[in-house]
């Protein structure tokens, strides 16, 4: 069975003399005039001495959320923490963060994509540890923007999903006389 299948594609030449193309998209999908307009929008860019193939290179060359948690896992600044709170990290990034938003592009992720993985924890009756992922989530992606990988940390305006709890901890006989005894 042989499937008809029309593209339109918009091909230029840049100063360089390289000739990229750009896929406007596929018929029925994209109609005949919609792609006209989209290449009159595309030539004028072209014109004005610009790539049109720029903008999407760029965003496809940004790291991933998951490259960017590897990265971090791997820094200088994240090995000068305990070996726990390394593993804590990690646990956290696998479990909870990686698989809802590791696929996404770091420069894409929104605050609605943090609240949907939060909420998703957070359903399920674990408040405490929505909040861990929120602060490793925040950390990760103020990682990529001291890095210049993304220019504003999504995380800044996420609320946290609970109230953090403290709790109070007494010393015992045994830990006051020691606490005494040293001074």
């Amino acid at each position: 069975m042989i499937v008809d299948t029309k593209t339109f594609v918009f091909r230029y030449q840049t100063p360089d003399g390289r000739r990229p193309s750009v896929c406007l998209g596929r018929f029925p999908l994209v109609s005949l005039a919609e792609a006209r307009n989209q290449a009159k929008v595309l030539a004028a860019t072209v014109s004005k001495g610009k790539d049109p193939a720029d903008k999407r290179r760029k965003r496809l060359s940004s790291p991933t959320f998951a490259e960017v948690a590897e990265e971090l896992l791997n820094s200088p600044q994240l090995a000068q923490r305990k070996e726990s709170t390394r593993r804590e990290y990690r646990r956290i990034l696998e479990r909870d963060l990686l698989p809802v938003l590791g696929h996404f592009r770091a420069s894409e992720i929104g605050k609605r994509h943090i609240i949907k993985a939060l909420d998703k924890v957070s359903l399920r009756g674990s408040e405490l540890m929505a909040c861990r992922m929120r602060d490793i989530a925040g950390i990760t992606l103020s990682f990529a923007v001291e890095r210049e990988i993304i220019a504003v940390n999504p995380v800044s305006g996420v609320r946290k999903p609970a109230p953090e709890r403290t709790r109070d901890r007494y010393l015992n006989k045994s830990e006051i006389k020691t606490l005494w005894a040293e001074h």
